[in-house]
């Protein structure tokens, strides 16, 4: 907990996903510069090396800090995410996209809904971190890296 009224967590939540929304068309534009396969990776190995610090910064409970945290994190949030469509795409044929798609995401969400609960109650989240959360995130960025691994090196630049 780092003691914020709802307003203030609201207020550097709201701001941090405005930065990230923004964040979102210029990783397009970076995925068509050097291709869907690189940015994937780079978002993933962004994702495994920030997450600590990003979770640690937005446990202090001062919102420059917290803020910052949310904007390191999403800068590669927002390189997976918008290569995830496209991923889909290439992964699985349009039988069985949807049905390839929620195989890995549902139990992957299960985890790591459930299991964030209990971190955060456990010993750990007494000290305002959440160790468990953090972890299984950095394995979902690891998983990311693999499934980069399975698409076509395309050309760059179209």
């Amino acid at each position: 907990m780092v003691g914020w009224s709802k307003t203030e967590a609201l207020l550097v939540t709201i701001s941090g996903l405005t930065i990230y929304a923004l964040l979102c068309p210029l990783a397009e534009i970076v995925g068509d510069r050097i291709g869907r396969r690189r940015t994937t990776i780079i978002g993933g190995l962004g994702l495994g090396i920030v997450a600590i610090p990003s979770f640690l910064l937005i446990g202090t409970g001062h919102f420059v800090l917290s803020f910052t945290g949310l904007v390191l994190f999403g800068v590669f949030e927002a390189l997976v995410n918008v290569m995830l469509g496209v991923l889909l795409v290439e992964l699985f044929q349009a039988q069985t996209r949807v049905s390839g798609a929620s195989i890995g995401f549902n139990p992957a969400q299960a985890t790591i809904g459930r299991s964030g609960a209990a971190g955060c109650g456990g010993p750990g989240g007494r000290h305002g971190y959440c160790s468990i959360p953090v972890l299984l995130y950095r394995g979902c960025g690891t998983r990311r890296l693999r499934s980069a691994d399975a698409l076509p090196a395309e050309d760059v630049g179209h």
